[in-house]
């Protein structure tokens, strides 16, 4: 079944043509526009992408953006599949999404190969999309436990209030968590 704009969820549309969603807006749209690309588009190859290659696509791009990476894109195969990238410094990830549901994952440092894998499923390019960007992304920023201190104001002492748990900065927002959650019912 080949997916037009009314097969997709108002998560995707959203994330597609809402311009207060900036980060999304780019490559989300790339993604949608896949469905309208003509039969024998590339040299006489490739057509428009199916659904259920399309909503892979656009989980594989939703666990990029909450991984942590803002610079994305993708890209249709002659052969029916969807590449999304991700970009930081000299660091790439691509996923090559096949029609037939299968997932392979390249991880790129300064143009050398650090991982690739092929006929991965979507929950173990999750767990290693993560991974990477704990390396890449978080490993200067980390997650740390900071103390904060107050102080009385009647005999000036200083007591600390309990720790808490501060993560890294997250430039993406909470409304991508909930994005996640939608782009499952795609």
């Amino acid at each position: 079944m080949l997916a037009n704009f009314r097969t997709l969820t108002p998560a995707v549309r959203l994330a597609a043509f809402d311009p207060g969603f900036r980060q999304l807006h780019r490559t989300a749209r790339k993604i949608v526009s896949f469905t309208h690309l003509p039969n024998g588009w590339h040299y006489g190859q490739g057509g428009p992408i199916t659904t259920q290659t399309l909503r892979d696509a656009f989980d594989v791009y939703m666990a990029l953006l909450l991984a942590g990476f803002t610079s994305t894109d993708a890209f249709a195969g002659a052969g029916y599949e969807v590449l999304v990238t991700a970009y930081t410094g000299d660091e790439y990830i691509g996923v090559i999404v096949e029609p037939n549901g299968q997932l392979s994952l390249r991880h790129e440092s300064a143009d050398e190969e650090r991982f690739y894998r092929d006929k991965m499923a979507m929950s173990e390019v999750k767990q290693k999309i993560d991974q990477i960007a704990g390396e890449i992304l978080w490993s200067s920023y980390g997650f740390s436990i900071r103390e904060i201190s107050t102080e009385r104001e009647i005999d000036s002492t200083i007591s600390r209030s309990r720790p808490s748990m501060a993560a890294s900065p997250s430039f993406i927002g909470n409304a991508l968590i909930a994005f996640r959650a939608l782009s499952a019912n795609i």
